[in-house]
């Protein structure tokens, strides 16, 4: 119960840890922004509280329903966008999902496929960040059964943590995540044709459809399309296992460990990375 009761519809962050963790994900970090009413200021300080954080593999905000309009959100999302690029200069590598808002959840909400030349539209928000960090998942109109079944709506921003969860919950940073099916949201059925979902996709939105009422990933993309291992968001994902791996057994091994360089030291170097590159193929992470 450390998030609050199961469908909780009170509490932002509280539907949304429960989310996550409704995917079978690990754990979640949530950080609360501080004050009764938005400010993007509060926001932007605790998202700076994960500066010092490893491990973070994705960053999500939730914004609160009526109170913050499209435009302050997509704000915010350049702000988190700098902290992406920034870690993951810093050797703290994480990626970030974001979604929009539906006209459910704020006045200046969208619910559009569009293109990518039309501002307020899924495939133009999509192409506002091109990099293989950045996620942006469609439909914003999706919502929750609430304890008491009565339903309430949330956003794209909501479903951006469900997916987090999704790629969290999987045996293998490796593994992808098409067909996965999202617990504890709903969307509306069959909306969107195939030729309209294959639309979404080409202009890089990860795209998730219902049918039946089972709410499922179709399309799991980044926003960068350059290739293969650009687009497909289990491949980023083992790129940054990578890089964290191979970088911790070098600091375990070497730093603050009073080791003298020697001739033979580049011989050591490479030892541990081939052991540690030789226990991720061991654990079928990569080949």
């Amino acid at each position: 119960n450390t998030y609050g009761s199961k469908s909780n519809n009170k509490g932002i962050l509280t539907v949304a840890g429960n989310l996550i963790l409704e995917q079978c994900a690990a754990g979640v970090m949530l950080v609360h922004a501080t004050g009764s009413s938005y400010s993007q200021i509060a926001y932007q300080s605790a998202i700076d509280l994960l500066q010092t954080k490893d491990n973070i593999e994705y960053v999500v905000a939730v914004f609160p329903s009526a109170s913050v309009t499209r435009s302050q959100q997509e704000t915010f999302q350049v702000y988190q966008y700098s902290h992406v690029i920034q870690m993951n200069n810093q050797n703290k590598e994480r990626g970030m999902i974001i979604g929009s808002p539906s006209p459910y959840y704020t006045s200046d909400g969208f619910d559009t496929i569009g293109d990518n030349a039309t501002s307020g539209t899924y495939c133009y928000r999509a192409h506002a960040f091109t990099d293989r960090n950045v996620i942006y998942v469609a439909p914003s109109k999706v919502w929750r059964t609430s304890a008491n079944g009565t339903y309430f709506y949330l956003d794209g921003n909501f479903l951006s943590a469900a997916i987090g969860g999704a790629m969290l919950a999987q045996p293998l940073f490796s593994s992808q995540i098409t067909g996965y099916v999202i617990n504890g949201l709903q969307a509306d059925n069959d909306k969107w044709n195939t030729n309209q979902m294959n639309q979404l996709g080409a202009s890089d939105v990860l795209v998730c459809r219902s049918s039946n009422n089972v709410f499922s990933v179709r399309d799991p993309l980044t926003t960068d399309s350059t290739n293969a291992e650009t687009i497909e968001p289990s491949v980023v994902q083992q790129e940054r296992l990578v890089k964290r791996t191979l970088r911790n057994a070098i600091n375990d091994t070497f730093i603050n460990k009073g080791v003298v360089i020697t001739s033979g030291t580049v011989t050591d170097v490479v030892a541990v990375i081939r052991a540690a590159l030789q226990e991720l193929v061991r654990e079928n992470e990569i080949m």
